[in-house]
Protein backbone atom coordinates (compact mmCIF):
# COMPACT_ATOMS: atom_id res chain seq x y z
CA UNK A 1 0.00 0.00 0.00
CA UNK A 2 2.79 2.48 1.38
CA UNK A 3 4.52 2.02 -2.49
CA UNK A 4 1.54 3.11 -4.43
CA UNK A 5 2.26 6.73 -2.70
CA UNK A 6 5.69 6.27 -2.38
CA UNK A 7 6.21 5.87 -6.16
CA UNK A 8 4.98 9.18 -7.08
CA UNK A 9 8.53 10.56 -6.06
CA UNK A 10 9.56 9.40 -9.19
CA UNK A 11 7.26 11.50 -11.13
CA UNK A 12 8.31 14.62 -9.61
CA UNK A 13 6.59 15.32 -6.35
CA UNK A 14 8.30 16.74 -3.53
CA UNK A 15 8.55 14.81 0.18
CA UNK A 16 5.88 17.64 1.66
CA UNK A 17 3.67 17.22 -2.09
CA UNK A 18 3.72 13.26 -1.24
CA UNK A 19 3.04 13.26 3.08
CA UNK A 20 0.33 15.57 2.49
CA UNK A 21 -1.33 13.16 -0.03
CA UNK A 22 -0.45 9.44 1.43
CA UNK A 23 -1.27 10.94 5.45
CA UNK A 24 -4.95 11.65 4.25
CA UNK A 25 -5.05 8.39 2.54
CA UNK A 26 -7.96 5.95 4.13
CA UNK A 27 -4.26 3.32 5.37
CA UNK A 28 -2.69 6.68 7.34
CA UNK A 29 -6.12 7.20 9.56
CA UNK A 30 -6.81 3.43 9.76
CA UNK A 31 -3.21 3.22 11.27
CA UNK A 32 -2.19 6.26 13.03
CA UNK A 33 -6.24 6.73 14.36
CA UNK A 34 -6.75 9.76 13.11
CA UNK A 35 -10.57 10.21 12.28
CA UNK A 36 -11.42 11.41 8.91
CA UNK A 37 -12.48 15.41 9.16
CA UNK A 38 -16.44 14.65 9.15
CA UNK A 39 -18.07 18.14 7.53
CA UNK A 40 -20.79 19.14 9.91
CA UNK A 41 -20.84 22.61 9.92
CA UNK A 42 -23.76 24.38 8.81
CA UNK A 43 -23.09 26.99 6.47
CA UNK A 44 -23.61 30.56 7.82
CA UNK A 45 -26.61 32.42 5.37
CA UNK A 46 -25.37 35.63 3.84
CA UNK A 47 -27.63 37.82 2.85
CA UNK A 48 -29.08 38.18 -0.89
CA UNK A 49 -26.41 39.50 -3.35
CA UNK A 50 -23.61 40.69 0.01
CA UNK A 51 -20.34 40.32 -1.43
CA UNK A 52 -18.43 36.94 0.21
CA UNK A 53 -17.37 38.08 4.08
CA UNK A 54 -14.00 36.66 5.09
CA UNK A 55 -12.79 35.53 8.29
CA UNK A 56 -8.64 35.66 7.91
CA UNK A 57 -6.52 33.90 10.30
CA UNK A 58 -3.02 34.53 11.05
CA UNK A 59 -1.20 32.02 13.07
CA UNK A 60 1.97 33.19 14.96
CA UNK A 61 4.30 31.83 17.63
CA UNK A 62 5.74 35.62 18.48
CA UNK A 63 2.99 37.92 19.25
CA UNK A 64 1.13 41.06 17.89
CA UNK A 65 4.29 42.84 16.58
CA UNK A 66 5.53 39.88 14.17
CA UNK A 67 2.39 40.90 12.27
CA UNK A 68 1.48 44.20 12.80
CA UNK A 69 2.32 45.09 9.20
CA UNK A 70 0.31 42.43 7.77
CA UNK A 71 -2.62 43.37 10.04
CA UNK A 72 -2.45 47.12 9.25
CA UNK A 73 -2.69 46.44 5.54
CA UNK A 74 -5.31 43.93 6.13
CA UNK A 75 -7.04 46.27 7.93
CA UNK A 76 -7.68 48.73 5.38
CA UNK A 77 -8.99 46.34 3.08
CA UNK A 78 -11.89 44.72 5.24
CA UNK A 79 -15.98 44.41 4.15
CA UNK A 80 -18.29 45.33 6.81
CA UNK A 81 -18.57 41.66 7.72
CA UNK A 82 -14.98 40.39 7.42
CA UNK A 83 -12.70 39.77 10.62
CA UNK A 84 -9.00 38.83 11.57
CA UNK A 85 -8.03 36.58 13.72
CA UNK A 86 -4.64 36.59 15.32
CA UNK A 87 -4.28 33.25 16.75
CA UNK A 88 -1.20 33.79 19.19
CA UNK A 89 1.56 30.98 21.05
CA UNK A 90 3.41 33.57 22.35
CA UNK A 91 4.31 33.82 26.14
CA UNK A 92 4.56 36.91 28.32
CA UNK A 93 2.71 40.40 28.20
CA UNK A 94 1.27 41.99 24.95
CA UNK A 95 1.61 45.14 23.54
CA UNK A 96 -0.98 45.79 21.72
CA UNK A 97 -0.24 49.33 19.57
CA UNK A 98 -3.57 49.64 18.91
CA UNK A 99 -3.69 46.57 16.43
CA UNK A 100 -6.90 45.36 17.49
CA UNK A 101 -9.88 46.72 17.14
CA UNK A 102 -13.45 44.88 18.17
CA UNK A 103 -15.57 43.20 15.96
CA UNK A 104 -12.37 43.61 13.26
CA UNK A 105 -9.55 42.51 14.85
CA UNK A 106 -9.16 39.84 17.66
CA UNK A 107 -6.59 38.29 19.70
CA UNK A 108 -6.96 34.74 20.65
CA UNK A 109 -4.17 33.40 23.13
CA UNK A 110 -2.84 30.17 23.51
CA UNK A 111 0.55 30.56 25.11
CA UNK A 112 2.91 27.89 24.68
CA UNK A 113 1.48 26.63 22.01
CA UNK A 114 3.55 26.68 17.91
CA UNK A 115 1.87 27.85 14.67
CA UNK A 116 0.83 23.67 14.06
CA UNK A 117 -0.88 23.41 17.54
CA UNK A 118 -2.67 26.61 17.09
CA UNK A 119 -3.87 25.38 13.60
CA UNK A 120 -5.36 22.58 15.09
CA UNK A 121 -7.84 24.98 17.01
CA UNK A 122 -9.16 26.63 13.97
CA UNK A 123 -13.02 24.47 14.19
CA UNK A 124 -13.55 26.32 17.80
CA UNK A 125 -11.83 29.39 16.59
CA UNK A 126 -14.06 29.96 13.50
CA UNK A 127 -17.03 32.62 13.38
CA UNK A 128 -20.01 32.82 11.29
CA UNK A 129 -18.36 33.79 7.92
CA UNK A 130 -18.55 31.71 4.88
CA UNK A 131 -14.90 31.73 3.54
CA UNK A 132 -11.87 31.41 6.07
CA UNK A 133 -8.28 32.40 4.66
CA UNK A 134 -5.28 31.13 6.32
CA UNK A 135 -1.91 33.49 5.92
CA UNK A 136 1.64 32.89 7.80
CA UNK A 137 2.50 35.53 10.13
CA UNK A 138 5.54 36.85 7.72
CA UNK A 139 3.85 37.25 4.77
CA UNK A 140 3.05 40.13 3.07
CA UNK A 141 0.06 41.18 0.84
CA UNK A 142 -0.59 43.74 -1.71
CA UNK A 143 -2.78 46.06 -1.35
CA UNK A 144 -6.05 44.35 -3.18
CA UNK A 145 -5.66 41.45 -1.97
CA UNK A 146 -8.42 40.68 -0.19
CA UNK A 147 -10.62 42.69 -3.34
CA UNK A 148 -8.96 40.38 -5.53
CA UNK A 149 -9.95 37.37 -3.41
CA UNK A 150 -13.50 38.29 -2.77
CA UNK A 151 -14.03 38.69 -6.36
CA UNK A 152 -13.05 35.03 -7.25
CA UNK A 153 -15.23 34.14 -4.79
CA UNK A 154 -18.25 35.89 -5.82
CA UNK A 155 -17.34 33.69 -9.37
CA UNK A 156 -17.29 30.05 -7.68
CA UNK A 157 -19.62 27.73 -7.71
CA UNK A 158 -21.30 25.72 -4.73
CA UNK A 159 -18.92 22.43 -5.64
CA UNK A 160 -15.86 25.19 -5.16
CA UNK A 161 -14.07 24.01 -1.84
CA UNK A 162 -11.14 25.96 -1.55
CA UNK A 163 -9.00 28.57 -2.87
CA UNK A 164 -5.40 28.30 -3.28
CA UNK A 165 -2.33 31.41 -4.30
CA UNK A 166 1.07 31.66 -5.08
CA UNK A 167 4.14 32.94 -3.65
CA UNK A 168 6.58 35.87 -4.76
CA UNK A 169 9.99 36.54 -2.84
CA UNK A 170 10.38 40.03 -3.88
CA UNK A 171 11.56 40.92 -0.47
CA UNK A 172 14.09 38.49 1.08
CA UNK A 173 16.82 38.60 -1.70
CA UNK A 174 19.73 37.37 0.01
CA UNK A 175 21.52 34.37 -1.46
CA UNK A 176 20.49 32.06 1.35
CA UNK A 177 16.67 33.35 1.64
CA UNK A 178 16.57 32.51 -2.44
CA UNK A 179 17.70 29.37 -1.36
CA UNK A 180 15.16 28.85 1.41
CA UNK A 181 12.39 30.23 -0.55
CA UNK A 182 12.87 28.04 -3.49
CA UNK A 183 13.45 24.69 -2.38
CA UNK A 184 10.19 25.11 -0.40
CA UNK A 185 7.93 26.87 -2.92
CA UNK A 186 9.50 26.49 -6.23
CA UNK A 187 6.48 24.85 -7.23
CA UNK A 188 4.17 27.38 -5.81
CA UNK A 189 6.15 30.25 -7.44
CA UNK A 190 4.38 33.04 -9.15
CA UNK A 191 3.70 32.86 -12.13
CA UNK A 192 2.67 29.18 -11.52
CA UNK A 193 3.92 26.49 -13.95
CA UNK A 194 0.12 24.62 -15.18
CA UNK A 195 1.64 21.01 -14.37
CA UNK A 196 1.96 22.65 -10.86
CA UNK A 197 -1.86 23.70 -9.85
CA UNK A 198 -2.47 20.59 -7.97
CA UNK A 199 0.23 21.11 -5.16
CA UNK A 200 -0.81 21.70 -1.76
CA UNK A 201 -0.15 24.85 0.65
CA UNK A 202 -0.50 25.49 3.84
CA UNK A 203 -0.51 29.49 3.81
CA UNK A 204 -2.41 31.69 1.28
CA UNK A 205 -5.47 28.85 1.09
CA UNK A 206 -9.10 30.05 1.44
CA UNK A 207 -11.83 27.78 2.30
CA UNK A 208 -15.15 27.43 3.06
CA UNK A 209 -15.99 27.25 6.87
CA UNK A 210 -18.86 24.51 6.58
CA UNK A 211 -15.63 22.18 5.37
CA UNK A 212 -14.49 22.18 8.51
CA UNK A 213 -15.35 19.26 11.04
CA UNK A 214 -17.31 20.01 14.69
CA UNK A 215 -14.21 19.44 16.63
CA UNK A 216 -10.36 21.03 16.65
CA UNK A 217 -8.14 18.58 14.39
CA UNK A 218 -5.24 16.40 15.99
CA UNK A 219 -2.05 17.51 15.78
CA UNK A 220 -0.66 17.46 12.00
CA UNK A 221 -4.53 16.70 10.65
CA UNK A 222 -4.79 20.07 9.51
CA UNK A 223 -2.07 20.05 7.23
CA UNK A 224 -1.77 16.04 6.37
CA UNK A 225 -5.99 15.17 6.06
CA UNK A 226 -7.75 18.18 5.78
CA UNK A 227 -6.22 20.26 3.08
CA UNK A 228 -5.60 17.05 0.60
CA UNK A 229 -9.55 16.63 1.21
CA UNK A 230 -10.67 19.67 0.13
CA UNK A 231 -7.92 19.86 -2.84
CA UNK A 232 -10.53 17.74 -5.15
CA UNK A 233 -13.36 20.62 -5.24
CA UNK A 234 -10.36 23.48 -4.90
CA UNK A 235 -9.15 25.98 -7.55
CA UNK A 236 -5.51 27.59 -7.96
CA UNK A 237 -5.44 31.31 -8.84
CA UNK A 238 -2.42 33.11 -9.96
CA UNK A 239 -4.72 36.47 -9.22
CA UNK A 240 -3.57 36.58 -5.72
CA UNK A 241 0.14 36.14 -4.89
CA UNK A 242 1.34 36.70 -1.24
CA UNK A 243 5.21 37.81 -0.23
CA UNK A 244 6.98 34.98 2.00
CA UNK A 245 9.08 37.64 2.73
CA UNK A 246 11.05 35.20 5.38
CA UNK A 247 15.08 36.47 5.14
CA UNK A 248 17.33 33.99 6.11
CA UNK A 249 21.30 33.49 7.09
CA UNK A 250 23.37 30.22 6.39
CA UNK A 251 22.08 28.99 10.33
CA UNK A 252 18.39 29.90 10.08
CA UNK A 253 17.66 28.64 6.65
CA UNK A 254 19.19 25.22 7.39
CA UNK A 255 17.19 25.22 10.70
CA UNK A 256 14.22 25.97 9.19
CA UNK A 257 14.21 23.40 6.67
CA UNK A 258 15.76 20.77 9.50
CA UNK A 259 13.01 21.45 11.77
CA UNK A 260 10.30 21.34 8.74
CA UNK A 261 11.09 18.07 7.92
CA UNK A 262 11.65 16.36 10.90
CA UNK A 263 7.55 17.47 11.80
CA UNK A 264 7.26 15.92 8.24
CA UNK A 265 9.35 12.84 9.26
CA UNK A 266 7.07 12.62 13.00
CA UNK A 267 4.01 12.37 11.09
CA UNK A 268 5.13 9.82 8.69
CA UNK A 269 6.20 7.80 11.92
CA UNK A 270 3.22 7.91 13.07
CA UNK A 271 1.58 6.48 10.19
CA UNK A 272 3.79 3.73 9.66
CA UNK A 273 6.46 2.67 12.30
CA UNK A 274 9.26 0.59 9.99
CA UNK A 275 8.82 2.95 6.85
CA UNK A 276 11.88 1.99 5.08
CA UNK A 277 11.37 2.13 1.71
CA UNK A 278 9.43 5.83 2.39
CA UNK A 279 12.74 7.03 3.81
CA UNK A 280 14.90 5.25 1.25
CA UNK A 281 13.05 6.82 -1.72
CA UNK A 282 12.72 10.33 -0.08
CA UNK A 283 16.08 10.08 1.08
CA UNK A 284 16.84 10.16 -2.61
CA UNK A 285 14.44 12.74 -4.03
CA UNK A 286 16.39 14.99 -1.48
CA UNK A 287 19.49 14.53 -2.18
CA UNK A 288 19.68 13.62 -5.83
CA UNK A 289 16.32 15.14 -7.37
CA UNK A 290 14.70 18.25 -5.77
CA UNK A 291 17.49 20.88 -6.34
CA UNK A 292 17.99 20.04 -10.04
CA UNK A 293 14.61 20.12 -10.30
CA UNK A 294 13.70 23.52 -7.93
CA UNK A 295 17.31 25.15 -10.68
CA UNK A 296 14.84 24.29 -13.57
CA UNK A 297 12.00 26.19 -12.77
CA UNK A 298 13.88 29.03 -11.66
CA UNK A 299 15.44 29.25 -15.49
CA UNK A 300 11.98 29.30 -17.31
CA UNK A 301 10.67 31.47 -14.27
CA UNK A 302 10.45 35.27 -15.67
CA UNK A 303 11.91 36.34 -12.51
CA UNK A 304 14.85 33.68 -12.59
CA UNK A 305 17.70 36.27 -13.42
CA UNK A 306 16.93 37.75 -9.66
CA UNK A 307 18.52 34.65 -8.18
CA UNK A 308 21.88 35.32 -6.93
CA UNK A 309 25.10 32.72 -8.09
CA UNK A 310 25.50 29.99 -6.01
CA UNK A 311 21.95 29.52 -5.06
CA UNK A 312 21.81 25.74 -6.34
CA UNK A 313 24.71 25.32 -4.21
CA UNK A 314 23.05 26.36 -1.27
CA UNK A 315 19.55 24.68 -1.67
CA UNK A 316 21.89 21.54 -1.88
CA UNK A 317 22.86 21.79 1.33
CA UNK A 318 19.10 22.59 2.74
CA UNK A 319 18.55 19.69 1.12
CA UNK A 320 20.83 17.71 3.37
CA UNK A 321 19.53 19.51 6.03
CA UNK A 322 15.75 18.20 4.97
CA UNK A 323 17.20 14.94 4.93
CA UNK A 324 18.36 14.27 8.12
CA UNK A 325 15.11 16.79 9.94
CA UNK A 326 13.42 13.31 8.20
CA UNK A 327 15.42 10.32 9.21
CA UNK A 328 15.48 12.55 12.89
CA UNK A 329 11.51 13.12 12.75
CA UNK A 330 10.90 9.29 11.60
CA UNK A 331 12.98 7.91 14.33
CA UNK A 332 12.55 9.97 17.35
CA UNK A 333 9.15 11.78 16.76
CA UNK A 334 8.76 16.29 16.31
CA UNK A 335 10.35 17.33 19.54
CA UNK A 336 11.03 20.75 20.17
CA UNK A 337 10.58 21.52 16.23
CA UNK A 338 7.34 22.56 15.82
CA UNK A 339 7.97 25.65 18.37
CA UNK A 340 10.76 26.72 16.25
CA UNK A 341 8.94 27.22 13.55
CA UNK A 342 7.03 30.48 12.07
Amino acid sequence: MISFHLAQLDSGYTLKDIALQFLASPEYRAKADVAPATMTREAPQAPSGAPPDLQILIATGDGLSKVAEQVAGLKAMLGPRDLISILDGSVGKIEDDGILEPDRVELIRVPGSSVFHLRQRIPSVAKDRRWIALLEDHNLLDADWVTRVRAILSRSDAATTAVFGTFTNRFAKGGWSWANFLITFARHWHPIEPQNARMTLIGNVIFRRDRLPANDFKFGQFENDFLPRIMDGAVRSDDIPVDHCQSCGFARATALQFHNARVAGACMRIAYPDATTGLRRGLRRFLVEQVPEAIAIARRHPAGSEIPRLTGYRMKWLSLAIAAGFVWGSCFGYGRSPWRLE
